[in-house]
């Protein structure tokens, strides 16, 4: 879409939230076949973020439930609402929790200037 005039005070808000996202765990279970597929994948999400020192891409995928996890009614889950994966350095596959980085990636229509 291009340059798209920003809320920079909601941004700067963003970005503060993204310094207190945590890693759960680095994904070391998953075969490598598994892993190098979802590598190859069209992420979810991709965070970039631009500053003086360069461009930084940050890029998110859908990660599968666990086998047997279910929702409070006992559903099999379809989709993991806890968590997601992305990747650490461009190499280590990492689990992080998307309560915290979900609100890091707002459709652009919220972060546009009013």
């Amino acid at each position: 879409e291009g340059e798209v005039p920003m809320d920079t005070a909601r941004v700067r808000e963003l970005m503060l939230g993204l310094r207190k996202g945590s890693i759960e765990y680095f994904e070391r279970i998953l075969p490598k076949s598994r892993r190098d597929s979802v590598l190859a994948s069209t992420p979810w999400h991709i965070l970039q973020i631009t500053t003086d020192e360069g461009t930084r891409r940050i890029p998110f995928w859908h990660k599968p439930p666990d086998p047997g996890e279910v929702d409070l009614e006992f559903r099999p889950l379809k989709d993991n609402p806890y968590r997601m994966f992305t990747v650490v350095d461009d190499t280590s596959l990492v689990v992080v929790q998307r309560q915290r980085f979900d609100p890091l990636v707002p459709p652009l229509r919220e972060l546009r200037r009013r």
